[in-house]
């Protein structure tokens, strides 16, 4: 049967599960990645089925507020932080001494205040499991509500089926190399197959660093919140306002020789409540639960009867990377040149990700499609923290547009450019589509590809050539429509 897109329950996939998984349990592999399998009448296959398409279960992620100013001060506030793993810490043993002379040496940085924050998640990611609830409510009252009085504390859970998936993938990326070289069964001298590519994810199995950090710049420069990452789940600081993420000069010697940027003050500052900011957490965790059920879905990687392993890690890696790309372009606000570059990164990865072209996501009617739809579909009190960056984008997309500027080839209807017939007009949207793919192009230089080069030449010669400082924000845009609307990546017929 054809996994069906709008009935979930009937979604599955059929997949070669050899016997020694696992031990040879496969059911107990199959319960600790949340899949529900039936043999296959053959007796050579498995039916899977994501357990969460079937039954009613509780969510991977779950957003709990644990404390505000009004009870902040109160101990019983914290008790769900017994729910972590009960781990000392993520990182390795340090000593106390090097710890309290490294908390010294931040508290000597006056008006610094990313190392003040910095000391801040430095205390609450080394705190002992038995010292985590007393450590993070002294953070939260004697050190954060002095300076910031509505900053607030969530939690969200992580629920360990999240990262078997991604090791059930690598696993299978085994099986599959195995069954295609005639291999029944791992040695343990080739217990290291199953790290393939292992270095180039983990976010999903301690912090989720890369899939939060867009939440909290969402309004960069200005930034209102950050992560801790704990064994089980993720500890959130909401400051109950937005702050400067960066200062007016270079804050340090080597920004002195950053390429020059046309932005040289940040937008104001943005008005935002305490509670939209901690319904914007919880937002964006319970969408990242659902992308992360269509993205580890084994029935969205069925092609021809056969399941697509290689393909299935490869959405995996791919969202992860799309994440990150977007997590550090937010962060270079000063440096539109790489700025520009992980735009067209994440342009082009988006294009692995789903069907939709790099092209087509640098015109602007798409791009205004996509925003009008996210101004529809998301809640009104998240709405205000989430959309300014995707409107800036859209905004700098329409500027970029209307820096062609070419009389003799400028038209009422577009842009004339050459084609293989001669010369035709096209809309100014599509010309604007073509100047970015020559800039991403140009990456390699400035040289055209075989057939292009009039057609690059006249595009260049046309525009102005300037490119507006929030254009790659249109990588914002597209990743929070992603999340909004993560049954995009369904697959709904074999």
């Amino acid at each position: 049967m054809e996994p069906s897109a709008d009935d979930p329950g009937s979604r599955a996939a059929i997949l070669q599960l050899p016997s020694w998984l696992w031990g040879g349990d496969l059911q107990s592999f199959a319960a600790a990645a949340g899949w529900i399998i039936d043999q296959s009448v053959d007796g050579s296959s498995w039916r899977v089925r994501l357990v969460e398409r079937t039954l009613i279960t509780r969510k991977r992620l779950r957003t709990t507020t644990l404390a505000t100013p009004i009870n902040a001060d109160d101990p019983v506030a914290y008790l769900r932080l017994r729910r972590l793993a009960p781990n000392a810490h993520l990182v390795p043993p340090i000593d106390l001494e090097v710890l309290a002379a490294e908390h010294q040496r931040m508290a000597t940085l006056h008006n610094n205040v990313g190392a003040w924050l910095s000391s801040v998640v430095l205390s609450i990611l080394t705190a002992p499991y038995d010292d985590l609830e007393k450590v993070l409510r002294d953070v939260l009252v004697h050190r954060l509500h002095p300076t910031l009085s509505n900053a607030a504390v969530q939690l969200i859970e992580l629920d360990t089926q999240v990262s078997f998936r991604v090791a059930a993938l690598r696993a299978l990326l085994y099986v599959s190399e195995s069954q295609a070289n005639a291999i029944s069964k791992p040695s343990e001298s080739e217990s290291l197959t199953f790290e393939s590519a292992e270095g180039l994810t983990g976010d999903l199995s301690v912090g989720l660093s890369a899939y939060l950090s867009p939440l909290f710049l969402s309004c960069a420069p200005w930034v209102w919140g950050v992560s801790v990452a704990r064994p089980g789940g993720v500890i959130v600081l909401t400051f109950g306002e937005a702050i400067i993420g960066r200062r007016g000069e270079a804050s340090e010697p080597l920004q002195l020789f950053s390429p020059n940027s046309d932005r040289h003050f940040a937008p104001p500052r943005p008005d935002l409540t305490p509670e939209q900011l901690r319904a914007a957490v919880r937002w964006w965790a319970d969408q990242l639960d659902l992308l992360l059920t269509e993205t580890f879905d084994p029935a969205n990687y069925m092609v021809e009867g056969e399941f697509q392993t290689t393909r299935a890690y490869e959405r995996h890696l791919g969202i992860e990377q799309l994440f990150r790309t977007v997590q550090s372009l937010s962060i270079h606000d000063r440096d539109p040149i790489a700025r520009r570059a992980l735009l067209f990164d994440a342009l082009d990865t988006l294009q692995g990700v789903g069907r939709t072209s790099f092209d087509t996501r640098c015109r602007l009617k798409h791009a205004e499609a996509t925003l009008q739809q996210l101004e529809a579909d998301l809640p009104s009190d998240v709405a205000p923290v989430l959309l300014s960056r995707a409107r800036a984008g859209v905004a700098a997309l329409r500027e970029l547009q209307q820096g062609f500027f070419l009389k003799s080839r400028l038209t009422s209807d577009g842009l004339r450019l050459p084609d293989r017939k001669g010369e035709r007009v096209v809309p100014l949207a599509e010309a604007a589509a073509s100047w970015l793919r020559m800039l991403r192009n140009a990456g390699h230089g400035f040289s055209s590809a075989k057939g292009q080069g009039k057609r690059d030449a006249v595009l260049l010669v046309s525009h102005n050539g300037r490119v507006p400082h929030d254009l790659p924000d249109l990588a914002y845009l597209y990743l929070l429509d992603l999340l909004a609307h993560p049954v995009g990546l369904r697959r709904s017929k074999d």
